[in-house]
């Protein structure tokens, strides 16, 4: 059964609990996004992506998305399939490119974006 302490905690909290509830009764924060430092390099290296600074603030799991939110004309590296803290990329094509992270607690209820600029010389 639940305390009396309890239930004024949820009521007075309203309907924000309504948006996302991590575990128990008290508002999921969103996970904070870190996708890492922007790097420079040159033509025909493999570029590694850092996210595992991305945490969350109520100690939930957290998942993993990246994606490319912009790349230079002829280039074709696509969708990331990876779903991991770290990903590696192969831009086959100078210019700059904006790499999004997007991370989401278990309920995915809440979420947290970072982008990353890769420049490609």
């Amino acid at each position: 059964m639940m305390s009396l302490a309890r239930l004024v905690g949820i009521a007075s909290i309203g309907t924000a609990c309504l948006v996302g509830c991590s575990r128990g009764y008290g508002l999921n924060g969103s996970p904070l996004a870190n996708a890492g430092a922007p790097q420079t390099v040159p033509l025909g290296s493999t570029v590694t992506l850092d996210g595992s600074r991305s945490w969350d603030p109520d100690g939930d799991d957290i998942f993993f998305f990246w994606s490319v939110a912009k790349e230079p004309a002829g280039s074709s590296l696509g969708e990331i399939r990876e779903t991991t803290p770290t990903v590696k990329i192969h831009p086959a094509v100078a210019g700059e490119y904006e790499i999004q992270l997007v991370v989401t607690d278990y309920r995915n209820s809440a979420v947290g974006i970072s982008e990353v600029k890769i420049t490609v010389t």
